[in-house]
């Protein structure tokens, strides 16, 4: 995690946004991953916060045979057992690999012989004492404690788990989706919606609500008078269209947020897209540090978060 406090947050942002490709071809498409879960029958993933959109974009992207699981939910109803019976991997998702309950659940999963394959920084406590294979996410920094640039990579080494080779596209196109008060996705894309939401919280400390699409227009788009639609390459264009304009036409300011064909590139694209949005607006808004670090409460949080 970078820990640079002499340059204010929107500059270490930026600088991120502006080498995210050099980033990506470095630490994903030079590196050389063994593709561990390509035969993998069953998948449970699992992880925290960013981590967890990692896992809701796996479990899409990797079909039918994968799901993402909530580590706490996970711990609670013997997930494990579960996974043990029908022969399941499960990937723990943990950057620093210190949060309390995804090694919790990959301790328990292991001692009953379940796989677990880890994406971690190289001798986490994750990595010590519950994987049976590692895949080492080797740039972990976040800007004052804001995962940027390393989520694209941490999705981009799990494409190549899976046996696919991951493009980052060409990054461009407004910002003003950010100023929707709700980000909605579908499948995949849910994940990126989710992750667009913690940088958000982590900036500038203010609600902005996540929904699956689904979900979103059955009660929650009630309240909303703006809605950004993260597209997902598995749905076909026409239907998520539809939705929009089926939105629009309810008096609901909907943006849309569409990408690449190919689900891993666009998963990846996406996610840079975010970051980049949200290093202009922390620009524009001259955020010097992120709202979260200075929360009364950051110090039991924390206390509670991670080993």
């Amino acid at each position: 995690m970078s820990t640079d406090t002499s340059q204010p947050l929107y500059t270490l942002l930026r600088r991120e946004a502006e080498s995210i490709h050099d980033i990506f071809r470095e630490h994903v498409s030079e590196k050389s991953v063994e593709p561990v879960l390509s035969d993998a029958d069953c998948i449970a993933a699992t992880g925290s916060g960013d981590s967890y959109a990692a896992a809701i974009t796996l479990a899409a992207l990797a079909g039918p045979r994968a799901e993402a699981v909530d580590p706490l939910d996970a711990v609670a109803v013997d997930k494990p057992r579960f996974l043990a019976e029908k022969g399941c991997t499960l990937v723990a998702i943990s950057i620093g690999g210190r949060t309390r309950t995804v090694i919790e659940l990959a301790e328990k999963a292991l001692s009953r012989k379940v796989p677990v394959v880890c994406f971690t920084t190289p001798g986490s406590p994750l990595a010590q004492r519950a994987c049976s294979h590692v895949i080492e996410t080797t740039y972990p920094h976040a800007p004052m404690g804001v995962g940027a640039a390393r989520q694209v990579v941490l999705l981009g080494l799990i494409a190549k788990a899976l046996g696919y080779e991951p493009r980052l596209g060409s990054i461009g196109g407004k910002c003003a989706w950010m100023n929707a008060d709700v980000f909605a996705g579908i499948a995949d894309s849910y994940g990126s919606a989710l992750f667009a939401a913690n940088k958000f919280y982590e900036v500038y400390a203010k609600p902005k609500r996540h929904e699956r699409l689904e979900q979103l227009v059955h009660a929650a788009i009630y309240p909303s008078k703006a809605v950004a639609i993260f597209y997902s390459p598995l749905l076909p264009r026409k239907r998520i269209d539809y939705a929009a304009k089926t939105i629009t036409e309810a008096g609901i300011k909907v943006y849309k947020i569409q990408g690449e064909k190919n689900p891993w590139d666009n998963a990846v694209t996406q996610t840079a897209t975010i970051i980049k949005c949200l290093a202009e607006r922390a620009t524009k808004d001259q955020a010097e540090k992120p709202a979260y670090r200075q929360h009364p409460g950051l110090e039991p949080l924390t206390r509670l978060i991670y080993e």
